[in-house]
């Protein structure tokens, strides 16, 4: 590889990590944004996306006066070092930031993009991409998912100045490097990249969609960029033989690993990923266009990241004709099929060479997070055998981990919501982020079992990457999840856990008050006739609609007699809607309001009392919680600013 390459390929790689990132960062700006309705999300987002495309535009125009080198590097370099003031902004200042820097970053992604097909082609553009990726993914297993612009703290910053030292490294680097004169096949490196963000570089969708921890999850997902990185170096020098097999393996492992999950998903993840690069690599491609064709160029590449995103969000919202995970599988299979159909017409050259030096690298790194991930998070711990009498239980709807600007945010503090658990037995979380976008793209599950050393089990609720979780102190069994009745469209589930001798269950209920009373009828029905239960639900309504409604009138026709309500407000304003906890052969002591950052709910506290509690169960397969164990004498207190009232 000569030295043109290997400089292309770090700026390309570098313009993609501040892709994948911005993006990440614009979900919970556009979730604040989407309240109460989606519109202006959408209008937002149409805008960055068009403003991306019309920024490209103009920087490769005046990159012909100014030299194309230094206006690519000027643009990283302006969306890396304005990145290190997302932490200190808030309100609407980090909204319109933070959405203009990924305009900035879409836009330098196709400045990058060509400067490396004038200098290796379609291999290296798609090549230095897929190195990027891996660094992203290796910068979310570092920070557990919860990205540095929510942090402030010094693993945040630290990120943050990284990602810009070497963004100013490159820029000077690639500083006389040139473009294509012109490409063609945008559209096939669009879909590719909205499979890239949506699944192959977010590692909390692959621990969702694999079932495995971050460790395996982060395996997966460093072994396909890198995998990708190496097959689009070597499109060129493959025969069209072993480009059509690969291809054709690559759509049925795209099928794998986007409509299964579990096992079947985790083998083909790597495998779908990896052709999934290649393909991309065979399409774009060197050729004739005009000036106005290089602006619709880039309003092809980015309509086609943006809109399959756009379709899988709005799923939660607008009921598809489809399952949403149709649509990234739609679009990574059209790129390995376009690929397959041009691999005749692609001749024989040689390989990108050098890559392998940044392979290795790469491979060393990805072990090195992933060993690290599992040795201080993961490994399996001792826990005591000592039954808990009355365990403290939680129940909180994360929103997926966001702070509306209304309480001070829009924010991501995971941190928060893991210290707001502290001294809980169990925890009942609804709206629980694994990998969506719009919750910034945390796995809250991993994080939190990581952080609170709980033993965490989830379910898919509102939408693959929204759903339900429940921690527990010890371990616990007989993990369960049941489908709701959709009355209004929506997919939704409850999870059921037993611990300590008693069933814990965690719904997120229908809108409409009366089908919130049909999914308490169908809890009800699918629960053991008899037994201690504790539910804690997101029901629709105010304190005085919860408590008058016909959810909690089936629960009390189903024998659930013990009822835990509160209310957070300052001043005498609610400042935060509160879930409820309704028990059968339990009761309710102690009953609190905890004030605390990371959602648009306050989470309700109990401790809890059944006739028959038993000791736990031993069970190596249940005991991989990770940390140290939670003080089981701690309990937790209200915020003397939050007024709670309790039943």
């Amino acid at each position: 590889m000569d030295t043109a390459q290997r400089r292309a390929l770090g700026v390309v790689a570098v313009a993609a990590w501040l892709l994948i990132d911005a993006v990440r960062t614009a979900g919970p700006l556009l979730l604040d944004m989407a309240s109460p309705g989606m519109t202006p999300a959408l209008i937002a987002v149409g805008a960055t996306a068009a403003a991306g495309a019309v920024l490209a535009w103009i920087a490769a125009e005046a990159g012909k006066h100014l030299g194309h080198g230094p206006t690519v590097g000027f643009v990283l370099v302006v969306v890396a070092v304005f990145r290190l003031a997302l932490p200190v902004l808030s309100g609407t200042w980090l909204i319109g930031v933070g959405l203009y820097l990924a305009a900035l970053a879409l836009a330098g992604v196709v400045l990058a993009s060509r400067v490396a097909l004038g200098n290796g082609g379609g291999a290296a553009a798609v090549a230095g991409t897929s190195l990027g990726a891996a660094a992203a993914l290796a910068e979310q297993g570092v920070l557990r998912t919860w990205d540095a612009p929510w942090r402030g703290d010094e693993w945040g910053w630290n990120a943050l100045a990284l990602l810009a030292a070497l963004a100013v490294v490159n820029a000077v680097r690639g500083r006389h490097l040139e473009p294509a004169p012109s490409s063609r096949g945008w559209w096939a490196l669009g879909l590719y990249w909205s499979a890239l963000i949506y699944a192959f570089a977010n590692v909390a969708w692959v621990n969702a969609q694999a079932d495995v921890r971050m460790s395996g999850g982060l395996a997966l997902a460093l072994a396909g960029t890198l995998l990708g990185a190496h097959l689009a170096s070597q499109s060129r020098a493959m025969t069209e033989g072993v480009r059509v097999i690969l291809l054709c393996i690559g759509v049925v492992a795209a099928a794998l690993a986007f409509l299964t999950t579990g096992t079947e998903a985790a083998i083909a993840l790597p495998v779908a990923t990896a052709v999934g690069a290649l393909g991309a690599a065979l399409v774009i491609r060197p050729g004739e266009v005009s000036s106005l064709g290089r602006l619709g160029a880039s309003l092809v590449f980015i309509a086609a990241i943006v809109g399959p995103l756009v379709l899988v969000t709005i799923d939660r919202t607008v009921d598809l004709p489809v399952p949403a995970a149709i649509v990234p599988f739609v679009a990574v299979s059209a790129v390995m099929i376009r690929a397959a159909m041009r691999a005749g017409t692609v001749p024989v050259e040689r390989a990108l060479r050098g890559i392998w030096i940044r392979l290795g690298v790469g491979a060393l790194g990805a072990a090195a997070v992933v060993t690290w991930t599992w040795t201080a998070y993961e490994r399996e711990q001792d826990f005591t055998a000592d039954a808990i009498a009355t365990p403290v239980v939680a129940t909180w709807n994360l929103h997926q981990g966001i702070t509306p600007s209304a309480q001070g945010g829009p924010g991501l503090d995971a941190g928060a919501i893991a210290a707001a658990l502290d001294g809980v037995d169990v925890a009942m979380l609804q709206e629980v982020s694994r990998g969506s976008l719009l919750g910034g793209g945390t796995d809250m599950v991993e994080f939190l079992a990581g952080e609170t050393g709980m033993v965490a089990s989830s379910a898919p609720g509102l939408s693959p990457q929204v759903g339900h979780a429940i921690l527990t102190s010890r371990p616990h069994s007989d993990v369960e999840a049941d489908d709701l009745p959709d009355g209004d469209g929506a997919a939704r589930t409850s999870l059921s856990v037993s611990f300590m001798g008693a069933t814990y269950v965690t719904a997120t209920f229908a809108e409409d008050i009366d089908e919130a009373g049909t999914e308490a009828a169908f809890i009800v029905d699918t629960l053991a006739p008899t037994g201690p239960v504790v539910v804690g639900a997101d029901l629709p309504g105010d304190p005085e609609t919860q408590t008058s409604g016909p959810a909690l009138a089936t629960f009390a026709d189903g024998g659930f007699d013990a009822v835990a309500t509160g209310t957070a407000t300052v001043d005498g304003e609610a400042i935060a809607e509160v879930g409820v906890l309704v028990g059968r052969e339990a009761t309710f002591a102690d009953t609190a309001v905890l004030a605390t950052a990371g959602s648009d709910h306050a989470p309700l506290v109990a401790t809890v009392a059944v006739a028959d509690a038993v000791e736990p169960v031993e069970d190596e397969d249940l005991g991989d919680g990770t940390g140290e164990e939670p003080d089981q004498n701690a309990s937790p207190t209200p915020s003397p600013s939050v007024s709670v009232s309790a039943e």
